[in-house]
């Protein structure tokens, strides 16, 4: 069955690659060349339809097995799903998606009671009960959804970047409870594949591809909180998406405070800063590092924690600065 399953995904992958050129021109799912794009030739914003279909096959594949889906919510992925391909395609306003973002999340936590949060554990403060106050327990999760698909979205720029990080995100839930496999490792594989085509720059993730991977992430963090209280640490997940989050609250206070809309966009996001003082690989490479290291060195020792992030903002911090003083050197 899994061979199967392996082999049907991978002629799927294949089905819709070939047909790229149809469905994108139907579609409008392409990126064209202007002043402010990396890309030399007009590139596919094909990433989520390319992923979608793993996604389909593991749900088949877990109802034939009888095996339990605890850790995804098809609806909610489908849903932002069909909400990124429309931005792909009309570039909708930022305040747009927002609204339909906060509505589809709000609509799926009501009638799914595992991605409401009851409980959070900490390091320092032990386990947090919030079984009374539903202000935290069906709005915060929004929050957190909205806040992962927006600083997840601020990563994407430099082709493979948002794809890796994607996939270090998934490898890390794996490595934590290894029962996430089941309904991840066709989804792994295709991702993989997709970053070869995505270095090549034939095929971007887009919106589509940037929100099925973060609603993903963010689903089954809440749903691994709601089954396992205890599964992770507060400080744990603040570790693990600390360097996007950090970028996006940086950007918009610096927007903001230029007085310029914080939803504009720019090349002052973090992986821009590095490529233009490092280079596409170091960039890369460095962004990577960032954001594993110090959640692999927590995962090893815990008692660590506080000093793990204090360092790894110390090091965002330090390479922003010797970016933005290189890059005065230079004008």
């Amino acid at each position: 069955m899994i061979f199967f399953c392996f082999s049907l995904n991978l002629i799927l992958f294949y089905f819709f690659y070939k047909y790229k050129d149809f469905v994108s021109k139907k579609l409008n799912l392409i990126s064209y060349v202007n002043k402010n794009t990396f890309h030399k030739k007009n590139a596919y914003l094909y990433g989520g339809i390319l992923l979608f279909p793993s996604l389909v096959i593991t749900y088949v594949y877990l109802y034939f097995s009888k095996i339990e889906n605890l850790y995804f919510n098809y609806p909610l992925v489908f849903s932002f799903l069909i909400l990124a391909i429309i931005d792909d395609i009309k570039n909708l306003k930022p305040i747009i998606k927002i609204f339909f973002s906060l509505i589809l999340s709000s609509v799926a936590i009501f009638f799914d009671i595992t991605l409401t949060i009851n409980s959070l554990n900490s390091y320092y403060f032990q386990l947090f009960v919030f079984t009374d106050n539903l202000l935290i327990v069906y709005f915060f999760p929004v929050l957190c959804i909205l806040l992962l698909i927006n600083a997840f979205n601020f990563t994407d720029g430099l082709n493979c970047l948002a794809g890796l990080v994607g996939l270090s995100f998934f490898i890390y839930i794996c490595i934590k409870n290894y029962e996430v496999i089941n309904s991840l490792y066709l989804l792994i594989i295709s991702i993989i594949i997709f970053l070869y085509l995505n270095y090549k720059k034939f095929i971007f993730l887009g919106d589509s591809g940037n929100y099925l991977i973060s609603i993903i992430t963010a689903a089954i963090i809440l749903k691994e909180n709601f089954y396992n209280p205890e599964g992770y640490y507060i400080e744990e997940i603040f570790l693990l998406f600390l360097i996007p989050g950090v970028d996006m609250l940086r950007l918009f206070i610096t927007r903001i405070i230029k007085k310029r809309n914080p939803f504009e966009r720019d090349d002052h996001h973090f992986h821009y800063l590095l490529f233009y003082n490092f280079g596409y690989h170091k960039t890369i490479l460095l962004y990577l590092c960032l954001v594993n290291i110090p959640i692999y060195i927590f995962y090893f020792f815990n008692n660590l924690i506080l000093l793990i992030i204090l360092f790894t903002l110390f090091f965002y911090a330090y390479l922003i600065y010797i970016s933005y003083l290189n890059k005065s050197k230079v004008t």
